[in-house]
């Protein structure tokens, strides 16, 4: 009795795991984000989180984009202040975005998470999400460069695997190197570097490296991530734990 009482017991709790299962990936689909919840207005709410790890930047016609591990923040070029971030809350799939490229020619602004590639339409100021795993790439190989050109965008993953997107509507599709423009703008791990940085003149106890390191006045270190140059002669970092620096060239100084 005691054999029969344990068998329908095991069974049960196997229907229970079973049924669990598929609740769960029933749930892990449903959160799947495919655009910004149209129900929500700009401006309902913003979410804040950490923003001092930086990934990768862009410089947009009006804004500074950089890519954190905790969403998009952007800064105003002609007010100098910070302006709402862009997380999960507004339509993001992750809070881990890889890298984040400005299309001049449309006003779009693209970027990646570890595991989707979104854009920012400019007119309804929603995103769209398109899922990496619905491409062949799995999102452990994620997306570290974008390149914006003529006609298409390409995303380049960290494995060298390029994905293809009609800049001017469309979906996304497989492409090989050979299908790279000459003119592409890069953005991430493809943009241009900095081999040798200026001698930047710091203030509040941190000092400048030129090899492309901050360091504060308890030797802690915090690598420069990313640079890129703006019309006025500004040249704006992402680093690694200590967030955003402004240097002026003409100056050689450098604030926080």
């Amino acid at each position: 009795m005691e054999s029969r009482f344990f068998d329908r017991a095991l069974r049960s709790f196997a229907v229970v795991l079973l049924l669990a299962g598929a609740a769960a990936a029933q749930e892990a689909e449903e959160l799947r984000i495919p655009f910004s919840n149209p129900e929500y207005q700009i401006g309902d709410w913003t979410s804040y989180t950490t923003f001092r790890y930086v990934n990768a930047l862009a410089i947009g016609s009006r804004y500074v984009y950089f890519a954190t591990t905790g969403g998009i923040t952007r800064y105003n070029l002609f007010s100098n202040e910070w302006d709402s971030p862009w997380t999960i809350s507004d339509g993001l799939p992750g809070m881990n975005v890889t890298v984040v490229a400005y299309d001049v020619d449309t006003d779009v602004i693209w970027c990646a998470t570890e595991g989707a590639v979104s854009y920012r339409n400019p007119t309804s100021r929603q995103w769209q999400n398109f899922y990496l795993e619905d491409f062949g790439l799995a999102t452990a190989d994620p997306i570290v460069s974008i390149g914006v050109g003529t006609n298409s965008v390409f995303f380049e993953a960290q494995s060298g695997t390029l994905i293809r997107a009609d800049k001017y509507g469309g979906g996304l599709e497989p492409a090989e190197p050979a299908d790279l423009e000459e003119s592409l703008r890069w953005f991430g791990a493809r943009a241009k570097k900095i081999k040798k940085f200026p001698l930047f003149h710091m203030s509040q106890g941190y000092f400048f490296d030129t090899e492309g390191i901050i360091r504060d006045f308890r030797l802690r270190d915090y690598p420069v991530t990313c640079a890129a140059e703006d019309p006025w002669s500004q040249l704006w970092l992402g680093t690694w734990g200590i967030s955003v620096g402004r240097a002026d060239l003409r100056l050689a100084r450098l604030d926080l």
